[in-house]
């Protein structure tokens, strides 16, 4: 039996622009960008939590981290990924605070191992080496996914390939396709829809729906099943804002701070 709490563990940390600006600024600059999500109920627009991101790109790779902030300020998860190969198969650690849960996959010798901690009480973590048939993606690989075939999406062209799932210790393959161009907030904004092949799983946990600006590709809104749970283990059905108004980038050159420099 298919349990769909278990199927959905793409997470809301699919977010931010990917493009290769360390290498263009030189090996010893870091390009830093932060941005806040806006987590809505979808039937009831009460704000379930706050994400605050952080992505971090330098030559040797990117580290992408959230924090999740429930409305009375308790920071109730965190996440974090790390790409230093594979861009669409990162490292990555999510953690629930309030249940003791944790997920993720790593990287051992080439190797992908996804695992799983399913409650503060059981220390035990199960962990497995996935078969994937295609291409295999983790969690912000997916947004490297979109970015790498932006223009095929945008032409119409349907994109598949396999999601890593921590919480079912597998992949499932999945489509991108673009869905809509429409107006958000007076902005051109292109949608695209995730859905997994196989029926049953695709009738249960429904699209999720990502939403870019379509100049600048960045998110700007995500609809869907959210990894994080309620008391009940049942996933939050979500809407996820992501205001352009409040990122914020900046390079800075660790050569400047080895010397001594400094920008004052």
């Amino acid at each position: 039996m298919i349990d769909v709490r278990q199927v959905i563990a793409v997470g809301l940390v699919l977010v931010g622009i990917f493009f290769d600006t360390a290498a263009a600024a030189g090996e010893d600059a870091a390009n830093e960008t932060t941005f806040v999500g806006y987590a809505y109920d979808r039937k009831t627009d009460v704000l379930l939590y706050t994400e605050f991101h952080s992505e971090s790109t330098r030559a040797d790779g990117r580290v992408l981290a959230a924090t999740y902030v429930a409305p009375n300020g308790e920071t109730i998860a965190t996440y974090r990924a790390e790409s230093s190969g594979d861009p669409l198969v990162p490292e990555v650690r999510f953690e629930d605070l309030r249940w003791g849960t944790s997920e993720g996959v790593r990287i051992e010798d080439g190797t992908i191992v996804l695992y799983r901690k399913r409650s503060a009480s059981d220390g035990r973590v199960d962990e497995k080496q996935p078969a994937c048939a295609d291409q295999p993606v983790a969690d912000a690989g997916l947004e490297r996914l979109i970015h790498g075939h932006w223009e095929q999406l945008i032409e119409g062209e349907r994109i598949v390939a396999e999601l890593l799932i921590p919480q079912r210790l597998r992949c499932l393959r999945f489509s991108l396709v673009k869905t809509d161009e429409w107006s958000l907030d007076g902005e051109a904004v292109v949608t695209i829809d995730m859905a997994f092949t196989n029926p049953l799983i695709r009738l249960l946990a429904g699209p999720l729906r990502f939403t870019y600006h379509r100049d600048h590709r960045v998110m700007v809104r995500f609809e869907g099943k959210s990894r994080l749970v309620d008391e009940s283990g049942d996933n939050y059905v979500v809407r996820v804002d992501f205001p352009i108004a409040e990122r914020s980038e900046r390079t800075a050159d660790r050569r400047a701070t080895r010397n001594g420099g400094s920008d004052g």
